[in-house]
């Protein structure tokens, strides 16, 4: 394992050091290289929650876009079907208008 292989990798290289403080020399360095290891992993922890968060606002901020791309979908929907329906109003209008006129005898203005 990777600690195996540091802590083997410490006693090597405190190998030509003399007195009894060579195990904990090797113990204090294995403390360090798992308090900085725990540490990362601490780190990167946090640094998946923030990023779970930001996922899931980012989520929610597409949800509403996509409510409002319907309404906006729909309100044109809408309002083209008014444009429509007041479009072919005013045309049987103007052929009333047309029909009146033929019918009194004078030329139809419908230039507007």
């Amino acid at each position: 394992s990777v600690l195996d292989h540091k802590i083997h990798g410490a006693m090597e290289s405190s190998a030509g050091r003399e007195g009894d403080g060579l195990q904990d020399l090797t113990v204090n360095e294995v403390d360090v290289t798992l308090s900085k290891a725990m540490a990362h992993s601490n780190e990167l922890v946090q640094r998946a929650r923030q990023l779970q968060a930001h996922f899931q606002q980012a989520q929610r901020g597409m949800l509403e876009i996509n409510r409002l791309c319907d309404q906006a979908d729909s309100s044109i929907v809408q309002g083209q079907t008014l444009l429509n329906r007041s479009a072919h109003r005013i045309h049987e209008l103007k052929q009333a208008l047309e029909r009146h006129q033929q019918a009194l005898g004078t030329a139809p203005d419908i230039s507007r």
